[in-house]
């Protein structure tokens, strides 16, 4: 299974994201999908076009229905188990929320967002990533 990783698009759908995600199976979308006026659904739908597609609530979030935007999922993935939040932090400085899930899940990957800045790391056996900003607005 080829995943997609999106996180804090912010409102903006950059189209280079329909060549990007050309050929994956999902997408997961670790928050911050919406920005004030632009409806978090929107950038959904259009991600869904590309392929069926996951999210969680970011801190911008707000307005978002908790049906289609929860504080987190637990998925399993051609038998990974996956984390999707979006405030985690790369470990060592994971937050007490994060840590919390980890324990209680036991996730082999853990997807998140919020920093804006891409990274990837292993520590104590799960695998962290970050995908980073897919706005325009990019702090990275």
């Amino acid at each position: 299974m080829r995943l997609g990783l999106v996180s804090d698009t912010h409102g903006v759908y950059d189209q280079a994201l329909s060549t990007l995600l050309t050929n994956v199976h999902q997408i997961l979308h670790a928050g911050d999908v919406g920005h004030e006026d632009v409806d978090a659904h929107d950038i959904l739908t259009k991600l869904s076009a590309i392929a069926p597609t996951l999210a969680v609530r970011g801190n911008v979030d707000d307005g978002a229905p908790t049906d289609l935007f929860p504080q987190s999922r637990v998925l399993v993935l051609s038998g990974w188990k996956v984390l999707l939040l979006h405030i985690c932090g790369m470990p060592p400085k994971t937050t007490t929320a994060c840590q919390e899930l980890i324990t209680m899940h036991s996730p082999d990957v853990v997807v998140f967002g919020h920093s804006h800045k891409h990274g990837i790391c292993q520590h104590n056996g799960v695998l962290y990533i970050n995908p980073g900003s897919a706005g325009v607005n990019s702090h990275s």
